[in-house]
């Protein structure tokens, strides 16, 4: 069925498909197919993988040669709408050691490479081709660290850049914390605070902080700093900093064990070699990420309006707030802001300063056109 006819059918019967299934041979026999279908069509299509041994579904069952075609069109019918919602919408997921995991475990296929190379022009293109090339090349592997999994601008671009990031072959994830009651009043009070606009009487204290920043350890070393399969010996553990960088760029691909320990362990127990954390809401990891490795880079990365003229005014509630902050970020390497110096307090250093607007996939369903 051609776009044409299949909008035309859609218009005629005033009906929408939400989405289409199909096996991964037939994907990879038509690459454009899916990314097709949900630039012209808004349909989400759902690549059904042949054998997948640790998933309980997903699976296209081939190999059942007593199914007759309607059962197998039926068997795959109900694959694909447990990938879904009452809302319609695809489910999120949080997988191991809570990662997030984007597009249903990327059986979503909304997009190719190609898709996003229209979306820029060609000397951002080659740039972005440039630094994907040499993070594959050296094997970076890269941990975001970000509180909510879904809604908000930062997990938003979250998704959209882990899709493009995987279709780039780069390392990359981005993890959550296990949530505790409570704890979301805390933070996003504290938010409003440096915002400055939480009513008065309402301060971020020391008691608040400790009671966030436990929370943030115990995710850590219940998840983040684990191991699993076979440690390393005490002779690599010792001379791991000075070989890692030679055996990750030169040596055969790591174990399947290596693969599985925690973010947070060191970069050569296949721990990240950069760490990023997002929002003041999980700062309290840098010293405990500095106190295990020294020499990772950490990068922290405010995207909020900080009020800097009252975080520089003592005695405020937020030159307290972002005093009890701050004691965690300025052991970052870098304090990456949205472009505007007004959401800088003054105690953060020139030399570690750096400006970045937010970006957008101009290919999600929030922003490319799709019809009603």
């Amino acid at each position: 069925m051609t776009s044409a006819r299949a909008i035309g059918t859609r218009e005629k019967q005033c009906e929408k498909l939400i989405g289409l299934a199909m096996q991964a041979e037939f994907a990879e026999k038509c690459p454009e197919l899916c990314s097709q279908l949900w630039l012209e069509l808004d349909i989400i299509p759902i690549v059904l993988r042949k054998a997948e041994k640790h998933v309980s579904w997903g699976l296209y069952e081939q190999d059942i040669s007593y199914k007759s075609l309607d059962e197998r069109a039926e068997s795959i019918a109900r694959k694909y709408i447990r990938f879904f919602g009452p809302s319609k919408a695809p489910i999120p997921e949080i997988g191991l050691r809570g990662l997030v995991v984007v597009d249903a475990a990327f059986h979503v296929k909304l997009t190719r490479l190609a898709d996003y190379e229209k979306t820029v022009g060609l000397p951002t293109w080659m740039a972005v081709n440039k630094y994907a090339s040499d993070l594959k090349q050296r094997r970076v592997k890269i941990a975001f660290f970000s509180a909510p999994p879904q809604g908000g601008g930062v997990a938003l671009m979250h998704h959209a850049m882990q899709t493009s990031r995987s279709l780039s072959l780069i390392h990359c994830g981005t993890y959550v914390p296990k949530p505790r009651h409570g704890i979301f009043r805390l933070t996003k009070n504290n938010h409003n605070i440096l915002q400055g606009v939480v009513a008065p009487g309402m301060p971020f204290t020391k008691e608040d902080r400790d009671v966030v920043s436990g929370w943030v350890l115990e995710n850590a070393k219940r998840y983040w700093l684990g191991t699993a399969g076979t440690q390393v010996s005490a002779l690599l553990d010792r001379f791991g900093p000075q070989v890692y960088p030679w055996l990750i760029r030169y040596g055969p691909p790591p174990p399947s064990w290596f693969q599985k320990n925690g973010p947070l362990v060191p970069p050569w127990e296949g721990g990240a070699d950069v760490v990023i954390i997002d929002d003041p809401q999980l700062p309290f990891l840098i010293p405990l990420i500095k106190q295990q490795t020294p020499d990772r880079p950490v990068i922290f990365r405010s995207y909020i309006q900080i009020r800097s003229d009252l975080t520089d005014t003592p005695g405020t509630p937020q030159a307290e707030a972002w005093g009890l902050l701050w004691e965690a970020i300025k052991q970052a390497g870098l304090f990456i802001s949205h472009p505007v110096c007004a959401f800088v307090p003054k105690d953060v250093p020139q030399e570690k300063l750096g400006y970045l607007p937010a970006s957008t996939d101009w290919l999600d369903g929030l922003n490319k056109p799709m019809t009603d």
